[in-house]
């Protein structure tokens, strides 16, 4: 699967930022997020649980973050495993002045194996471009829930 967008969101770029890398808002925006935390200064431990078509799946994995430019750009890495099979995936995101916001461009890709393979191709890049919309939806409404204080 292979994802490439970009959106406006109307925040300044460094609380944009801030929300890219702030485990509560992040949690908050994963669909079926169980825990997300930092293990250490580039990387996130999370557990996910989902339903992915007759069965409900959950995900023990990893989130490391990669090639970052504070304020600008990361790429993320992220790998995990359940007893239905496993994922990897990437995505590569940057951020750009647009009038009184920001523009959030993304590159992003992933792969499954085990059972998941099953599922076939069209279904795992249906339900992840599901899973990223999911997450913008949530994005900006949670930044401003959790770091912007209200009359700021």
């Amino acid at each position: 699967m292979y994802l490439e967008d970009s959106l406006h969101l109307p925040l300044p770029r460094q609380t944009v930022w801030e929300g890219l890398n702030n485990p509560t808002v992040l949690k908050a925006c994963i669909h079926g997020c169980e825990t997300l935390e930092w293990q250490s200064a580039d990387q996130l431990r999370v557990t996910v649980a989902i339903k992915l078509a007759i069965a409900r799946v959950r995900f023990n994995g990893t989130i490391t973050l990669q090639d970052v430019v504070a304020g600008e750009s990361y790429t993320l890495q992220a790998q995990g495993s359940g007893i239905t099979g496993f994922a990897t995936g990437y995505a590569k995101v940057k951020l750009l002045d647009e009038g009184a916001g920001t523009r959030l461009e993304f590159q992003a890709g992933a792969k499954a194996g085990g059972a998941l393979e099953k599922l076939g191709h069209e279904w795992i890049e249906k339900a992840g471009k599901k899973l990223v919309s999911r997450f913008f939806e949530r994005f900006c409404e949670q930044v401003t829930l959790h770091l912007i204080q209200p009359g700021s």
